[in-house]
C-alpha cells in the first residue's frame, strides 16, 4: 500500500539512507529494521517499427513511478526488471514483489506504403507522488524514407531516462536502440527497429544495519 510521505515518522536513531540500483531480476531482502522504501521503477521501452519504406515509428517509453511503499523487514520480495521489446515489440513490466508494476511501452507502428509516416509507440502511464505526471514519452514518428526517433523514458532527467535516451532516428541500417536501464524506446528503422532500453529500479530506505 502506498503512502504519501518519506520516511513516514521521521527518522530516529543512527540510522542512513541506503540507495540500491537493481538492473536486472533477482530477490531482495529488506533489512530487519525497514518497514518502508522509496522505489523510483521504470518498465521496459517499446521497440521501434521496421518497414522496408522506412516509414516505422519508434517505440515508446515504459512508464515510470516514484512510490513509497510499507514493507516487512526481513522479508524477501521478488524484483524483475522489464526488458525492453525488440524490432516491433512492447517493453516488459517491472515488478517490486506484488506490490507495484510499471508497465513496459508498446512498439512503434509502421506504415507500408507511399509516403505515410509512420506512429510512435504509445508511452507507459506514470505519476510521482500525487501531482506530477511521469509518463513515458511517446516514440517518434518517421519522415519519408527514415524511421521515427525512440521515446524517452518518463522523467525529465534522472535515472527513468530522458528523450536523449531514446533511440535515435533509424537509418538504411535500422533503428538504433536505446540505451539499456533507461525505460526508453527504440527508434524505427527499414531492416529493423531498434530495441528498446530495458526498466530500472532503484530502492531507497533508512537502516541502522
Amino acid at each position: 500500500m502506498a503512502i504519501s510521505t518519506f520516511p513516514a515518522g521521521g527518522v530516529s536513531g543512527a540510522k542512513i539512507q541506503k540507495v540500491e540500483k537493481i538492473t536486472s531480476s533477482q530477490n531482495w531482502t529488506a533489512p530487519s529494521d525497514v518497514d518502508e522504501v522509496e522505489i523510483l521503477i521504470g518498465g521496459g521501452g517499446g521497440g521501434g517499427a521496421a518497414t522496408p519504406s522506412g516509414n516505422g515509428g519508434g517505440g515508446g517509453g515504459g512508464s515510470c513511478f516514484r512510490e513509497v511503499l510499507s514493507v516487512t523487514g526481513a522479508t524477501t520480495y521478488s524484483i524483475t526488471i522489464g526488458g525492453g521489446g525488440s524490432s516491433g515489440t512492447g517493453g516488459s513490466n517491472s515488478l517490486f514483489g506484488a506490490l507495484f508494476t510499471a508497465t513496459g511501452g508498446s512498439a512503434g507502428f509502421s506504415f507500408n506504403g507511399g509516403a505515410g509516416k509512420g506512429f510512435g509507440g504509445n508511452g507507459g502511464d506514470g505519476s510521482i507522488g500525487s501531482a506530477d505526471n511521469y509518463s513515458g514519452q511517446n516514440g517518434g514518428s518517421s519522415g519519408f524514407g527514415i524511421g521515427g526517433g525512440g521515446g524517452g523514458g518518463s522523467e525529465t532527467s534522472g535515472p527513468c531516462g530522458t528523450g536523449q535516451n531514446g533511440g535515435g532516428s533509424g537509418n538504411n541500417s535500422g533503428g538504433f536502440s536505446a540505451t539499456a536501464n533507461s525505460a526508453s524506446g527504440g527508434g524505427g528503422g527499414t531492416s529493423s527497429g531498434g530495441s528498446g532500453g530495458s526498466g530500472v529500479l532503484f530502492i531507497t530506505y533508512w537502516t541502522g544495519a
